[in-house]
């Protein structure tokens, strides 16, 4: 391992000025990064403090739990903890919800992208394709953060750091890497309860090739060491909250996000399960809706291997979620794909010993890896904003070892600028679309609390999400939508029982339902958007219920 190591060593030295090498970019440089990245995440966060989707409400109420000191409800088997934590600090100083959430977003990005710095060091780069990279990662990391009120950034920049450590050409002779990587593996499973399978995973094959690379047993001991210390630092920090979900769920759980995914799969499944499952009262006296607490809800056990169609549904879903997975590294980066093919056919050729692994097929591993489990569920592409970040250095290293050999100064530039664009034009785009997305419904909710009276318990005929915006912005309680499948007599029946003070049909150019037709329209046809309907004998909605 120490001819391994000491080859890697041997390519941090540049034969010339231009020349790719192992580092890092001046600080002063990269400082400059870190305040720009602040300033526009400062003149940003306005226009997107209220890009929210059914997840964010979700980690808002948790955090709310956090904050009031309600331990108990707020320990949740589907919401991880890290982010609600974070969001109910954030509340006790004063910070307003919605703002709160993009605080922490950015927060988080500007962890990250001192991590993806650090990382960088593990890529034999140019000096100028470094800093390209890091400037495209700044426009992409700046995306997540305002982008998406969900704890992925925090997971990339928890995994950024720990693969720092672990793609160390030294890992073998750092004292403590295992324990930071345990560390960092257990704060990741907090963040995103999916990464502690990844990091069971990944972190035993990561050991596993640098005890392939090792010379002499002495050295193979030390990596087996830090693989059991790691590990064990994973238990400690995991097991007092895997305890706390054991005992509220009366069942040894790590999270019961898998569980929901799973049905999710069933061949009879609509798809997203809350929607499609009728009225539901709050998983909680506090909650805002049923979606706060999906480890309650109804699911549908099934297994492939129940019968050979539920085997063709599996192999269905396996294939699909493939396709899926690739469409999302596209929509990331034209040359995603190419890059990853690349990596694998240059390794292919230039193998020779498991004692000359290059450094840049552990990253290349690492994107293989990721995905794994996710093949099985549901997968969107922010799940999968890690891969973007590995693939983007292992497309630097590419490039420029390409362009190591050109003495054109404005071709290499050129070549460089192309390629960090196609990484750069999704979030730029996806920023300049969703700029001032979300402001209607604060208004609204605001119109219809201040000059309607609506709140306490609502449902609606229709628009599960806008419905559930609503309830969260009036501070109401929300008890989603009936199924297709009942009968007028069964929604009244349904909304009578679980006591819905008003009922909201949003206009999708159909007339209202004939059942809401002894019932008073609150706000007599001035809101064109929708109708709400009062549900109370005395035709007055309900005081606040949170």
């Amino acid at each position: 391992m120490a001819n391994w190591f000491a080859m890697a060593y041997r390519e941090q030295t540049p034969t010339s000025p231009g020349a790719a090498s192992y580092g890092l970019v001046p600080r002063r440089w990269f400082l400059f990064l870190l305040i720009c990245y602040c300033l526009a995440g400062i003149a940003l966060a306005p226009a997107f403090r209220y890009a929210l989707d059914t997840d964010g409400i979700a980690y808002i109420s948790e955090a709310l739990k956090f904050a009031d000191g309600d331990w108990f409800a707020a320990v949740n088997g589907h919401w991880s903890p890290l982010l609600p934590l974070v969001l109910s600090l954030l509340f006790r100083l004063g910070i307003p919800e919605t703002l709160a959430v993009k605080v922490a977003g950015l927060g988080m990005g500007l962890l990250t992208l001192i991590g993806v710095w650090r990382l960088s060091a593990r890529f034999k780069l140019s000096d100028a394709i470094r800093k390209a990279v890091l400037i495209t990662l700044g426009i992409m990391i700046l995306n997540y953060a305002l982008i998406r009120p969900t704890p992925d950034l925090m997971a990339v920049g928890l995994l950024v750091f720990y693969l720092t450590i672990v793609f160390d050409p030294g890992y073998g002779q750092r004292r403590y890497a295992g324990m930071a990587c345990g560390f960092l593996g257990a704060c990741g499973y907090f963040a995103k309860a999916y990464i502690l399978p990844f990091f069971v995973l990944h972190f035993s094959v990561m050991n596993l090739f640098y005890f392939c690379a090792c010379r002499g047993w002495p050295q193979r001991k030390k990596i087996i060491g830090k693989t059991v210390a790691g590990f064990a630092m994973l238990a400690i920090v995991t097991l007092p909250w895997v305890g706390a979900l054991s005992a509220k769920y009366h069942a040894f759980s790590l999270s019961t996000a898998g569980a929901y995914n799973w049905s999710m799969r069933h061949p009879d499944s609509p798809g997203e399960l809350v929607p499609g499952l009728g009225f539901l009262p709050p998983a909680h006296t506090n909650d805002i809706s049923a979606w706060d607490d999906p480890a309650l809800l109804p699911k549908l056990p099934w297994s492939p291997w129940d019968s050979p169609q539920n085997m063709q549904h599996m192999l269905r879903v396996i294939m699909w979620n493939g396709v899926v997975i690739t469409l999302a590294l596209v929509k990331g980066s034209v040359l995603a794909i190419p890059i990853v093919l690349l990596g694998f056919l240059v390794f292919a050729v230039r193998w020779r010993s498991w004692r000359d692994l290059p450094q840049w097929l552990l990253p290349l591993v690492t994107v293989i890896l990721f995905p794994s489990g996710y093949v099985l569920l549901d997968v969107n592409d922010r799940l999968l904003w890690i891969m973007n970040v590995l693939i983007l250095f292992l497309g630097a290293q590419l490039l420029a070892g390409m362009l190591e050999r050109c003495a054109d100064r404005r071709l290499t530039r050129f070549w460089i600028i192309v390629f960090c664009l196609t990484f750069a034009w999704y979030p730029v785009t996806r920023i300049g679309l969703c700029y001032n997305n979300g402001k209607e419904l604060p208004v609204l909710a605001e119109k219809l609390r201040v000059e309607y009276g609506v709140g306490g318990r609502l449902a609606s005929h229709n628009r599960y999400r806008e419905s559930l915006f609503l309830a969260y912005f009036m501070k109401a309680q929300y008890c989603n939508t009936p199924r297709h499948d009942w009968s007028e007599a069964e929604i009244v029946k349904q909304l009578q029982a679980l006591n819905v003070d008003c009922y909201i049909v949003w206009n999708d150019g159909q007339p209202p339902p004939r059942f809401l037709e002894p019932y008073r329209e609150v706000t007599q046809g001035a809101i064109p958007a929708l109708r709400v309907y009062a549900l109370r004998a005395d035709g007055a909605p309900k005081a606040d219920p949170r």
